[in-house]
């Protein structure tokens, strides 16, 4: 069943309709302050480890690849779609940051590189679209060198914004929800990786996961990753539903505000992951040992 779901997930992403969707949803100028933010702290995080090459999985359009090449990071980006990939190739082109970059092709249930390959990895906004979940996340952690860092950023099922959706669903009921939106909700199951949402898009299908972040971070402990830090992302991602363009723009700035201030990642939708390889297990059972 999962590569039946792999194989639509990828027919659907492999279509420009869903791409341009998002960059016009969550890659416009209002968000990019909190993106710029968020990446600045990324790289005061990373940098005293030394500048080498991150590998950007999944790198879709390459908005976030421009964001690491401009803090001084050489970056190969990733994506398996040829059509995204030409989009990346534009927008790095675009920054004058060709130089800095290296793409390829490939995904990340087998990706193209040795055991160990870098010793920075970026996962943004990636996992959640992928129903083989754990043989992605096995190939994220082999290719992070010893003492090298895996950055993730995924929606937290425990938020707020993602409790509150739910409790919404089950009392009002999907036949409400069909008659106020003139289509059906998307299909939920809530399994131990996140809540999971089959959502008709015009592209196809799509599964978007709000994870259950305790489980995302015992899975890479598995994997010899363990958490070094949880971060606030963006507080809400309902703005992208908004009609009014000052309502969206006041929500905007609030995430920027969250992040930057109140820093709580637990009621927050986007949660960011930082990750590290070490060289044994944690005696006391805790996934934490000096690197």
């Amino acid at each position: 069943m999962a590569a039946s779901e792999s194989e639509i997930v990828r027919k659907t992403l492999e279509r420009p309709d869903v791409h341009s969707r998002w960059i016009g949803d969550f890659y416009n100028d209002e968000s990019g302050r909190f993106y710029d933010a968020a990446f600045d702290r990324i790289a005061a995080r990373l940098s005293p480890h030394g500048i080498s090459a991150c590998l950007d999985a999944g790198c879709g359009d390459g908005a976030q690849t421009v964001r690491l090449a401009k803090r001084g990071f050489p970056v190969v980006a990733l994506d398996f779609s040829e059509y995204v990939l030409g989009r990346a190739r534009q927008n790095v082109a675009a920054h004058g940051l060709g130089q800095a970059v290296r793409f390829e092709h490939g995904s990340l249930l087998s990706l193209p590189f040795a055991e160990g390959a870098f010793r920075f990895v970026l996962c943004w906004s990636v996992l959640m679209h992928i129903p083989e979940v754990e043989k992605a996340i096995a190939e994220l952690a082999r290719v992070v060198a010893e003492s090298g860092f895996l950055i993730v950023s995924e929606d937290n099922m425990g938020s707020l914004e993602s409790t509150l959706a739910r409790l919404a669903r089950r009392v009002v009921g999907n036949a409400v929800i069909r008659r106020l939106r003139g289509k059906d909700p998307a299909k939920l199951a809530v399994s131990p990786a996140g809540a999971e949402y089959w959502r008709q898009t015009d592209a196809g299908p799509l599964l978007c996961r709000e994870a259950r972040i305790s489980w995302l971070v015992a899975q890479f402990a598995r994997h010899g990753l363990v958490l070094r830090e949880r971060m606030a992302g963006q507080f809400l991602e309902r703005h992208a539903s908004l009609r009014h363009a000052w309502l969206k723009s006041a929500l905007q700035r609030f995430n920027v505000f969250w992040f930057k201030y109140v820093r709580l990642p637990y009621p927050a939708m986007d949660n960011l992951l930082i990750l590290q390889r070490i060289r044994g297990p944690d005696p006391r059972g805790r996934g934490r040992c000096t690197p």
